[in-house]
This record gives C-alpha cells, sequence and structure tokens, in this order.
C-alpha cells in the first residue's frame, strides 16, 4: 500500500499541472506592437432579381380559329410623344401582343411575344396575311416583331376584321385575339 500511498501526491500534483495549463493561452509575439486587426469578411452580393415571368401559357384549342376560344386577356392603349401602344394580356406587365406606332418612321409594329419564329400568319375575315419579321429581346425575353408602313392594306383587314384575329407565328402558340377600337387607334396614330 505504500506504493500506492506515494502515487496518489504525484498523481494530484500531475493533475493539478494538467489543469493550470488548460488554463492558458498562446498570445503570439508582435514585437511590442499591436495586433494585426482581424480582416473583415468581403460582403455577400445581394442575390439578383429573378427574369420577368414568361408570357402566361395560352390555351390551345383544335377548333378553327373563328369559333375557338378567345385568350384570356384585356386589351390597353396608350399615348405618348413619339407614337402609341395597343397591348394585350392577361396583366399589364407581360403582354402577348402589342402593336406599336412610331410616328417618326410612319410604321407600325405587331410584337408577340415568346414567338420563336420568323414568320407570323394573322388570319382575318378578310383574308390570312403571311408576314416575315425579326426576333428581339424585349424584357428578358424573345419576341417576334414584324414591321409594316402605317399605310399597309393588312393593318386594316386586323383591324375591322369581324370579331376577332389569329395570330399564329412559326414555332408558337396560336393567339385568338378578340377586335377591338384600339387596334385601330394605332393604326389610325401612324396615318395621321
Amino acid at each position: 500500500m505504500r506504493i500506492a500511498g506515494s502515487i496518489a501526491p504525484r498523481l494530484a500534483a500531475s493533475l493539478a499541472i494538467v489543469v493550470a495549463l488548460a488554463g492558458c493561452q498562446v498570445v503570439p509575439d508582435t514585437g511590442g506592437r499591436s495586433p494585426a486587426p482581424e480582416p473583415t469578411p468581403a460582403p455577400v452580393p445581394a442575390p439578383a432579381p429573378p427574369p420577368p415571368a414568361p408570357p402566361p401559357a395560352v390555351p390551345q384549342s383544335g377548333d378553327p380559329w373563328e369559333v375557338a376560344p378567345v385568350t384570356p386577356g384585356n386589351w390597353r392603349y396608350e399615348s405618348g410623344g413619339t407614337g402609341s401602344v395597343a397591348s394585350f394580356g392577361a396583366t399589364s406587365a407581360t403582354p402577348l401582343v402589342a402593336m406599336r406606332c412610331q410616328r417618326s418612321s410612319r410604321q407600325v409594329s405587331v410584337i408577340i411575344a415568346g414567338a420563336t419564329g420568323q414568320r407570323v400568319t394573322i388570319r382575318t375575315s378578310k383574308g390570312p396575311l403571311d408576314w416575315a419579321g425579326t426576333q428581339q429581346p424585349i424584357a428578358g425575353s424573345s419576341a417576334l416583331v414584324v414591321t409594316r408602313p402605317a399605310n399597309d392594306p393588312g393593318l386594316d383587314w386586323i383591324a375591322f376584321s369581324r370579331g376577332r384575329v389569329s395570330i399564329e407565328p412559326a414555332g408558337g402558340p396560336r393567339i385568338i385575339l378578340p377586335v377591338v377600337s384600339e387596334i385601330g387607334r394605332v393604326v389610325e396614330d401612324c396615318r395621321s
């Protein structure tokens, strides 16, 4: 037991040293100068805003355009110093179709959001119009833009079609639009 009794004081002393060392902190030698401040983390950039929502899907029907359901939405007309625009869609933020008058050039552009081709067929009660256009980025998306001189008789076919027109872009869904006075106003704005 004597051996055990002589180990107990040594064990107690060793434990005391370990406990004392555990509370120590290592401080780097800075040569008498203040320690360098901690670097500040770089600011985290704000997340990019989400891209604009694509135009809502247009319900499709296999019926002929003359009797197919009209695409849901409303026409809106706006006039400004450089021209006017009639736009059709479920919301003003994402029109499906717009007709824009550029007074300075006396041209009317038909803008079809989300269309991917280079051509569009517009069916009216007078007959079909087959027009070529160009792809242009508009509001974070692509659109088919067809530009015609304001005196093009096809614009009258659209403005005076009986009750509706069908916009059928190559590579896109058919859009059946109600014919309203806003269409004729845009055309007349470019002719006067």
